[in-house]
């Protein structure tokens, strides 16, 4: 098994070890769900298990748990799907809510684009964030990811439709 590393945080794959009722807790909180598809879903142990089987399963998913280096604290998951013509999705969630604001999505973000890129030899990242949520909006944009498109009307929350940007990052060669 494979990890990476930054000054604060550790990425392991996510395997079915760590399907656990904390990380179904996440999944349950309407305010940690808030801005992830999930959240239409009614999820248990056992759903939890079959996503995250399901994720693995597929050999073009990249599935990452995100650990604090200090405490061994499993917070939150960030994943990679790779697409045609070397490009790469990327998604996250922080769902230990104590650790909002201080900067994790940004460096995990940073983090798994440059791997992706350096390890999985992907020419794009990209990601979307619906427009309320100027937190990921940031992250992303402090990462070198920039604002490609806006879906107008695109989903709905709170019973009220709001858009969605689509964000991209391509890979620079250092000379």
């Amino acid at each position: 098994m494979y990890k990476i590393e930054t000054e604060r945080l550790i990425f392991t794959p996510l395997t079915l070890n760590d399907v656990s009722n904390t990380y179904l807790e996440w999944l349950l909180d309407p305010e940690v769900n808030r801005y992830l598809e999930v959240r239409h879903y009614k999820h248990t142990i056992k759903s939890l298990y079959q996503y995250v089987e399901n994720i693995n399963s597929n050999c073009n998913n990249h599935f990452f748990k995100i650990i604090m280096k200090s405490t061994e604290e499993h917070i939150g998951n960030i994943k990679v799907s790779v697409e045609d013509y070397q490009v790469g999705d990327i998604g996250i969630m922080i769902g230990a809510k104590n650790y909002w604001g201080k900067g994790i999505g940004s460096e995990s973000i940073n983090a798994i684009t440059n791997w992706a890129f350096n390890n999985l030899k992907l020419k794009k990242m990209k990601a979307g964030c619906y427009e309320q949520n100027l937190a990921s909006l940031r992250a992303f944009l402090k990462c070198g990811y920039v604002v490609e498109g806006f879906l107008q009307s695109h989903v709905v929350i709170d019973g009220k439709r709001c858009g969605c940007f689509l964000l991209g990052r391509v890979f620079q060669e250092i000379l």
